[in-house]
């Protein structure tokens, strides 16, 4: 058997209304727990138990009682993996509650004879449990009468050695050769190569690329320390998040660590592996699959991949959702697990108000407050009882960290974001030039917004004011630069459409281009845990008007490198509207900022610096 193919039956979800063993969560865990005997590899076996516990958490007692689609196979095969040794527990404990459902239905009144979901499949579970190793009856002495006495009626011997574990097992095997080819689980034809091949079922890389196995195979002999990055397929990621990730791996790779990043969840026509910069970057698909089932098939495709890497190994999250898979990998694989901050979900909930927050810890009077607690104290759990280190990337965040969520100070580490940054001298006859490149007049002024088109980042208010701007300053142009929600911002520039420019994602060489020909450049996030942009915008010597908001106001020192207005006030002398205003008209200049200062601090050099030393210290 092919690693590929494991690969393939582990990333491939099950819907958790499907639990049986046709096409179920049970027959997946059964494949898996025989695996796990066969190769001798524990880790295996957890991931089976893993999905056995996922199912009893979703299982109803109300379900058919059927064999192959219902709880008579489900409860039988954790009676054959308790039998046969490759699961541990008291089957009464276990399946007690199965009994008691098997026993609500009459077996004299049962028509359908089949094993796969009539009295054939009855009688090979009741079997089981009787012959099970519990020395309590499991079944009162009435049922195992009408059993009996139903089997008689249909000329079926309750005794016969047909209802012995290993021929059941061979039933089932030949209920999944009966099906079409295409209809097949991967683990039911697994299962099947398992029962007829089992001589040739060995630890394969034989399907994989030469790239991946010539990358993975160094990765696992090296003596060097590994870093498993994990990162989601999102908005985010390919904006702050992304650059975050980018920037860790090629911080790390040249002190010689070998990395390898994880994009989660992405769709699943873009699923693969490729090597860019001496990183192996990997993206997996569990689209439609929600729950711990999906956080289970993640983790273990993982340590199929790393469980025999010995040595240091740090598995490196930026996002608060996957406890299970944290703690999974910290067990398995021996590893430190760190979780970058980049945000919290209810600063989007509640656009960063943390005096709200603070009141909807104490008491929640709605279902949209009771989310907010729950997601925040997820949040809460997943950095105390699932992180060795949880790294701040601003000293407002850090804070907040320690005395919002309760987190010791002794596990968080402040580490500011850090960039190669682009120096730009501002030179009026290049960035003329740049204007005509563009379609730009050399009158015009141009201001400049990048990033997310979402409503946190402040773009539909930045719209709604630009309008009026726009009537007083004729000569008024905005450049959006980013994806998103362009439906509200497009409904917002109805009428506008020869002063605003929509360029969609860019690249950075071109976004600098943009900053480069610009007046000034405008970050109205009404909540930013850093604020990439801003400090982007300021080492290009791009003047900005910022949000007076947690990461904006410590990246711009309070208003010494940038001009801050009040969100809050914003039909004040000192909001958005009256700022730019203002500044349209010569009444305020905007502080320009000091490059070598903010190199010093946010610079990759410094950010590597720091991060190598939590590293190796873990």
């Amino acid at each position: 058997m092919t690693q590929q193919a494991i690969d393939e039956i582990t990333l491939t979800g099950v819907n958790n209304r499907l639990l049986s063993l046709n096409h179920g969560l049970m027959g997946k865990a059964l494949f898996f727990y025989k695996y796990a005997r066969l190769q001798s590899a524990t880790h295996y076996g957890e991931y089976a138990e893993n999905l056995v516990h996922e199912i009893f958490e979703n299982v109803s007692m109300n379900m058919s009682i059927g064999f192959m689609d219902g709880l008579a196979g489900i409860g039988w095969c954790i009676q054959y993996l308790l039998s046969k040794q490759l699961e541990e527990g008291e089957d009464n404990d276990i399946l007690v509650d199965l009994d008691n459902a098997i026993m609500e239905h009459d077996p004299m009144r049962i028509k359908d004879l089949s094993f796969e979901n009539g009295l054939v499949g009855i009688v090979a579970y009741v079997r089981a449990r009787l012959d099970g190793k519990d020395s309590c009856l499991p079944f009162d002495k009435i049922y195992i009468r009408r059993i009996e006495e139903a089997c008689v009626q249909s000329g079926l011997d309750f005794y016969s050695e047909d209802y012995d574990l290993d021929n059941v097992y061979k039933k089932i095997i030949r209920y999944y050769e009966l099906l079409p080819g295409k209809e097949r689980q991967p683990w039911e034809q697994e299962l099947i190569l398992l029962e007829h091949e089992p001589a040739e079922i060995i630890y394969e890389r034989k399907e994989f690329t030469a790239e991946q196995e010539e990358y993975e195979s160094r990765v696992v002999k090296s003596e060097n320390p590994c870093a498993l990055i994990f990162t989601q397929t999102s908005r985010a990621a390919n904006y702050g998040v992304g650059t975050y990730v980018d920037v860790l791996a090629q911080c790390l790779i040249p002190a010689g660590w070998n990395v390898c990043v994880f994009e989660l969840d992405c769709p699943k026509e873009d699923e693969g592996f490729c090597i860019l910069k001496d990183a192996g970057y990997y993206k997996l698909s569990q689209q439609g699959i929600s729950g711990k089932q999906r956080e289970h098939n993640y983790a273990q495709f993982v340590i199929q991949h790393f469980y025999v890497k010995s040595g240091h190994i740090v598995c490196h999250f930026n996002f608060a959702m996957y406890p299970l898979m944290a703690e999974r990998l910290r067990t398995t694989l021996c590893a430190k697990a760190v979780f970058t901050l980049h945000f919290t979900s209810w600063s989007f909930d509640l656009s960063g108000d943390k005096e709200r927050l603070l009141t909807i810890l104490k008491k929640q009077n709605n279902d949209r407050e009771k989310h907010v607690y729950k997601t925040f104290m997820d949040e809460k759990e997943f950095m105390l009882n699932n992180c060795d280190c949880v790294i701040a990337i601003a000293q407002h965040s850090f804070d907040m960290i320690r005395d919002v969520y309760g987190i010791p100070e002794g596990k968080l580490s402040l580490i500011p974001n850090g960039r190669t940054f682009t120096k730009i001298t501002r030179d009026r006859q290049q960035g003329l030039a740049l204007r005509r490149k563009y379609g730009f007049k050399e009158q015009e002024l141009i201001m400049v917004f990048c990033g997310r088109l979402d409503s946190i980042k402040g773009i539909v208010y930045l719209m709604d004011a630009f309008r009026v701007l726009s009537c007083k300053e004729k000569k008024l142009r905005m450049v959006v630069i980013g994806e998103g929600n362009f439906k509200s911002c497009l409904k917002f520039a109805d009428g506008l459409w020869n002063k605003i420019t929509f360029t969609g994602f860019m690249e950075k060489d071109r976004i600098m281009d943009f900053y480069e020909m610009a007046d000034f450049g405008v970050v109205p996030s009404i909540h930013e845990e850093f604020g990439y942009v801003a400090l982007e915008m300021m080492m290009a010597g791009l003047p900005i008007i910022a949000n007076n908001t947690t990461g904006l106001a410590e990246l711009t020192e309070n208003g010494k490198y940038g001009l801050l207005y009040n969100h809050e006030r914003a039909l004040e002398g000192d909001g958005f509207l009256s700022t730019c205003e203002k500044v349209l008209t010569g009444q305020l200049t905007i502080p320009k900022a000091d490059t070598n200062v903010l190199e010093e601090k946010y610079s990759i050099e410094t950010f590597s610096r720091n991060i190598l030393n939590l590293y190796n210290n873990l």
